[in-house]
């Protein structure tokens, strides 16, 4: 496959609405703005609205008013494209593998038809922008290019597992062994270094990782939004827009893929010489 990660963003970006991140570990934060590669699908920021010197005290003072917020910790999280399915995990394996049993992260799936891909999240963090800022930040000329686009929410975790399938009739199993710490308190009896991942794979791209002090370094989900359309200058008499309508989701920059994550050309089925 030429670029697997663009083949991943697009299926997480189509099952979640939100954009995976092929390397969480490289880090992504609310107020990130920049563009998206077309190539790898990759989100390359520019720069940062809460760090970004725009020149506008007025506007300066409403981002410094609406700082980022951190929600609370979730217990999982797993996302899959269409047609990923959980399967039976093997009994048989909790009884030769040390700690298995006891893994309150595990499970098994199936890829059962064409290019898949399967994102587990543990202990996942969302932090977001406020609502109140989109708003002001509709003036902001740093955001008024067309392929301009900020981040909004991130997903962030202290432990993730991803997995791109090439071909249907692949299948992962994973389990994350050992307990994970809670970043505010310490590390005792070895805690920290026990907890890690195990996985049985048949075949596919698959990265995994585990902070040994369980903050949440990764980030494997977030999501783009740039100007709507209709958020120029509108005509007399027309209502202006509110906050949320300011802003849409950032679509992919690419045609549908197919299996091998090339782009299918557009056909035009109305004009076409060779019918004339």
């Amino acid at each position: 496959m030429k670029s697997p990660s663009r083949k991943y963003v697009d299926l997480i970006l189509n099952a979640s609405s939100k954009w995976g991140n092929w390397d969480p570990p490289r880090p992504v934060q609310v107020g990130d703005f920049g563009e998206v590669n077309a190539k790898t699908g990759d989100f390359e920021p520019q720069g940062n609205i809460y760090t970004y010197d725009f020149k506008d005290p007025t506007l300066q003072a409403d981002i410094a008013r609406y700082p980022p917020v951190i929600g609370k910790d979730e217990n999982g999280w797993e996302i899959t494209s269409r047609d990923v399915k959980r399967g039976e995990f093997s009994l048989a394996l909790e009884a030769v593998i040390p700690g298995l049993a006891q893994a309150t992260v595990k499970g098994k799936w199936e890829f059962r038809r064409g290019s898949g891909a399967l994102l587990v999240m543990v202990r996942p963090r969302t932090t977001y922008m406020p609502a109140e800022l989109l708003k002001p930040l509709a003036n902001a000329p740093i955001l008024k290019g067309k392929t301009i686009s900020f981040v909004d929410e991130v997903v962030s975790c202290p432990a993730y597992y991803l997995c791109l399938s090439h071909k249907g009739g692949d299948s992962v199993s994973l389990a994350l062994i050992g307990d994970m710490p809670m970043p505010a308190g310490p590390v005792v009896g070895g805690t920290a270094a026990d907890a890690k991942w195990w996985t049985e794979a048949t075949a596919g791209n698959f990265r995994h990782a585990c902070d040994i002090n369980g903050s949440h370094v990764y980030t494997p989900l977030f999501r783009l939004k740039r100007k709507s359309v209709r958020a120029w200058p509108w005509r007399e008499g027309e209502k202006p827009l509110n906050e949320e309508e300011l802003w849409v989701d950032r679509k992919q920059p690419w045609d549908q893929l197919d299996e091998n994550g090339e782009e299918i050309p557009f056909e035009d089925t109305v004009y076409n010489p060779t019918n004339l």
